[in-house]
């Protein structure tokens, strides 16, 4: 927070599992955050009675996952057909998230909005490898073949009032 109008944040997780192998073992995974509190710029000359505060926000950010099996298809005790080819090239699924947020808030702070737009996309999931002839005699090892996109938008609008000294009420 420098003077209350710039914000910025950086983290950065250093994760590792066991379910890879060495050299894939462990994952850096970043992310930073920025907002402008633009209602305490000098230049904001509106009326608090009006537009009380506008923040502007942003953010990116990559998580990693790696909750996979470590030894292909988990079977139950005495099952007799052959097991799964194991894929050791397995590695982190990472997600990547990007959000861009709006914060406004009315009327001496009795009206708030919040307005957000996101997109996911999670790379190098692990999905089915393709298929190869029965005669191999056991199922495909999996690999990290395959990506998912999710996009979307928020708002969230807020009431906040006072009533008396010892009452008030909040609508969401």
């Amino acid at each position: 927070d420098y003077i209350q109008r710039y914000l910025f944040e950086v983290n950065a997780r250093y994760d590792g599992s066991y379910v890879f192998r060495e050299g894939s073992r462990w994952g850096l995974f970043p992310s930073f955050s920025a907002g402008w509190n633009v209602h305490n710029e000098s230049f904001w000359k509106i009326n608090e009675n009006l537009i009380t505060t506008l923040k502007f926000r942003g953010s990116w950010g990559q998580l990693g996952n790696q909750q996979i099996s470590a030894f292909g298809d988990i079977r139950p005790v005495g099952y007799t057909l052959m097991p799964s080819i194991v894929n050791k090239n397995l590695t982190w699924e990472t997600a990547i998230t990007k959000n861009l947020g709006l914060d406004i808030s009315f009327l001496n702070n009795k009206l708030q909005a919040n307005v957000d737009v996101y997109e996911r996309i999670t790379v190098d999931m692990v999905g089915p490898a393709e298929e190869k002839p029965g005669v191999l005699g056991a199922n495909m090892p999996r690999m990290n073949n395959a990506s998912l996109r999710t996009r979307g938008w928020e708002i969230s609008l807020k009431w906040r009032q006072s009533i008396k000294q010892n009452l008030s009420y909040f609508i969401d």
